[in-house]
């Protein structure tokens, strides 16, 4: 299982005292963000990077940069 899944199937204990956003980002966010910007260090050298460091810039498809109303994409 990956971190993104671990972490959209977590259930949070209310009882634990810390927070739900809080626990989120401890549990799983650090660890997925020290991931990507290891990614986004490594200069590209093909075609494969390229399109690695574009899915990790456009956070696993949760925000894009195209305009779909005038993209030709």
């Amino acid at each position: 299982m990956d971190i993104s899944d671990a972490a959209r199937t977590y259930v949070h204990d209310e009882t634990s005292g810390e927070g739900e956003d809080d626990a989120v980002e401890r549990l799983f966010f650090r660890e997925r963000d020290q991931v990507e910007d290891a990614i986004m260090a490594i200069p590209p050298t093909t075609a494969q990077d390229m399109a690695a460091k574009t899915l990790v810039s456009h956070c696993h498809g949760d925000f894009t940069c195209l305009n779909y109303d005038t993209s030709p994409f």
